[in-house]
């Protein structure tokens, strides 16, 4: 094994199959998003395809660091934060069923009125 290989390893301790996987998603993701946005491209930014894969790029790229960050904090600190989660979730989840966004005939969406993004 390369020094590159065996360093790089060392610092993504955990389970490999878990970060292969979100690897190969991520790639996917990125190929998929460039393929099929390539009308709307077209359509919207005036035939700048390489906006929406920068985009899956950047929204990749932060989430990788999020999983990563998470992964460092022990597993048991997340019990303490589970019923405040609960609490925040709940109200959250009867908001968008009855104020969401609709996109496409479906009320599931909640958008963030500062940056413009629904999830």
């Amino acid at each position: 094994m390369s020094t590159f290989a065996s360093g790089f390893t060392a610092r993504f301790k955990g389970d490999r199959i878990i970060w292969l996987i979100v690897a190969l998603l991520s790639i996917f993701s990125v190929l998929l998003v460039y393929s099929s946005t390539e009308t709307l491209a077209y359509k919207q930014r005036g035939g700048d395809t390489e906006f929406y894969l920068i985009k899956q790029l950047i929204i990749i790229m932060g989430g990788v660091a999020l999983m990563y960050v998470c992964h460092l904090v022990n597993y048991m600190r997340y019990s303490k934060f589970a019923v405040f989660a609960l609490v925040v979730i709940v109200p959250l989840l009867a908001f968008t069923l009855f104020n969401g966004v609709q996109i496409r005939e479906a009320r599931r969406w909640v958008e963030l009125p500062i940056i413009g993004l629904s999830f």
